[in-house]
């Protein structure tokens, strides 16, 4: 088995990249260094589905959250919806993420809701200082045995 998963981490902080995000952190290891450059990107590990199949490999379902913040003080939820089609765009534009999945799909986008005090959270919701939506894709994947 090799480390498919960095390798699809990596490809989602260089896509967003692309689409406008300004800085790309990786939830636990990178939180702490957010800062303030926004827009920027959580990006969150999920779980792992396997499926049983035959042969001399592996084939599971990655999940993947994205977190996007935004600082706006107007316009907020047009804003947001911009950044998450721009983050769309670029993500999904092949149905095999350029060749590294067997398919990826959005699960769920959750736009969260009003939360008390100004702590940057990994959670969708809208505070005095940002808002945040949630981004959930699977990633149908395929390994080897060695």
């Amino acid at each position: 088995m090799t480390n498919k998963i960095e390798t699809i981490i990596s490809a989602i902080e260089a896509k967003l990249i692309l689409a406008g995000i300004k800085k790309t952190i990786r939830y636990p290891e990178q939180y702490k260094n957010i800062g303030n450059q926004y827009p920027l990107a959580i990006i969150k590990e999920g779980r792992q589905d396997y499926v049983a199949t035959s042969g001399n490999r592996y084939e599971y379902d990655l999940y993947i959250s994205i977190v996007l913040v935004g600082v706006y003080g107007n316009n907020r939820m047009k804003n947001m919806q911009d950044l998450q089609v721009a983050a769309f765009n670029q993500l999904f534009q092949s149905a095999t993420f350029g060749g590294l999945a067997m398919n990826v799909n959005p699960i769920s986008v959750e736009t969260g809701e009003i939360m008390k005090g100004s702590d940057l959270s990994a959670f969708a919701g809208h505070n005095e200082a940002a808002s945040f939506r949630e981004i959930t894709i699977q990633f149908r994947v395929q390994d080897t045995r060695r």
